[in-house]
């Protein structure tokens, strides 16, 4: 037998239930990640639960969910669409935090990805757990974007002296200089590399032409010299 909780007398408002699970741990799970005061015993088969009753809702929906077999079948689903990450999950997330669907995707994908994984980590707990759990990820996620939304303004007041602007217009008239000269330099190689194509063709023509004028003259020089040597042949017959 396994123990699991808080000490009895800790718990306020005592209730007693017996339940025959196979998935006491899961309803452990639950039950910490909702921060239910209880005391357990429980084995394979067993669980013998002590709870505040003000948390009685709270404990029903725990265990009603770990005995439901859910939660595999979510993590079956998603293990066999690994194309669509975490997609299957964003309508279940958006009624959690009473939005559209629409709300959870146009956020990044990474913010979407961490909303997923922490509903997946809190699934076990009471709703109301998981909710929470949703929104201090996304206010964790607003507080970040407003810091650097402070930081840029910040920065750009910083920089925002008749001083830092002169500076600014002198380095952005470079730049364009910089710009307008690199580019007249690609257009400057990319004219040579087109001339010097144009004369590695011009000689490869020119190379052909002197080699089939060179074949054409030892071939009429073959000729010549095979006519004047049976010329001479016949001549020493007589």
């Amino acid at each position: 037998m396994m123990y699991s909780g808080d000490e009895l007398k800790d718990i306020p408002n005592k209730q007693y239930m017996t339940i025959k699970t196979a998935h006491a741990m899961e309803i452990v799970k639950g039950l910490d990640l909702s921060s239910v005061p209880y005391f357990a015993k429980h084995d394979e088969k067993m669980m013998y639960l002590t709870f505040s009753a003000e948390n009685r809702s709270a404990v029903d929906e725990i265990i009603r969910k770990a005995e439901s077999g859910d939660y595999e079948e979510m993590m079956l689903q998603l293990s066999e669409n690994k194309s669509d990450g975490y997609a299957p999950m964003i309508p279940e997330i958006a009624e959690i935090l009473h939005c559209a669907v629409v709300s959870v995707t146009a956020r990044p994908p990474e913010l979407v990805d961490t909303l997923a994984k922490t509903y997946i980590n809190y699934w076990h707990s009471d709703r109301q757990t998981i909710q929470e759990a949703l929104e201090r990820i996304i206010d964790l996620n607003t507080e970040t974007e407003n810091e650097v939304m402070e930081h840029s303004v910040s920065v750009i007041q910083q920089n925002n002296t008749p001083k830092k602007r002169a500076q600014s217009d002198m380095d952005d008239i470079q730049h364009t200089q910089a710009v307008a000269l690199g580019a007249e330099e690609r257009r400057r190689i990319e004219d040579g590399i087109i001339v010097e194509q144009n004369r590695s063709v011009y000689l490869s023509r020119e190379a052909h032409k002197r080699l089939a004028e060179e074949k054409r003259r030892k071939s009429f020089a073959k000729v010549h010299s095979e006519k004047e040597t049976e010329i001479e042949r016949e001549r020493k017959k007589f």
